[in-house]
């Protein structure tokens, strides 16, 4: 959560009065954008309970001091997601067997979502926090 704090701490001055599609999503850096002279900062949750609790508290906390700057701050909760690291079978097999869709999510269904946030489609949304977990959270 320290990162995101970092990048909260910085960004909010470049984004002051922007113009155009200017963000951030604070894991991996990148840029994205928001239109109609607002700004949008997706936060991307990690492993760790007390870091997932930190950067949702953060989350709320940022876009609810930010709003009035016309910056919408959200995150994004990924579950199990399957990528070039997640290489260990019995865990990827146990995480698809309890997720309601049955398979593990892709890093492009993260992305999906961290550019729905930033898209002008989400311009009404802030502070809320995202699970991308196909259905997990809802099954108890």
């Amino acid at each position: 959560a320290r990162g995101e704090a970092l990048v909260l701490g910085e960004h909010p001055h470049r984004l002051r009065g922007a113009h155009e599609q200017v963000g951030g999503v604070a894991a991996p850096g990148e840029h994205v954008g928001q239109p109609f002279g607002s700004a949008a900062l997706v936060l991307v949750v990690r492993t760790g309970a007390a870091a997932k609790a930190a950067v949702v508290n953060l989350t709320r906390s940022a876009a609810q001091a930010l709003a009035g700057e016309a910056i919408l701050v959200n995150c994004v909760a990924p579950g199990a997601i399957a990528t070039e690291r997640a290489t260990e079978d019995a865990w990827l097999e146990e995480r698809r067997k309890v997720v309601p869709l049955r398979r593990l999510g892709t890093p492009e269904d993260v992305a999906g979502a961290v550019l729905f946030l930033s898209s002008a489609q989400a311009s009404w949304i802030t502070g809320q926090t995202l699970p991308i977990d196909g259905g997990f959270t809802v099954s108890g």
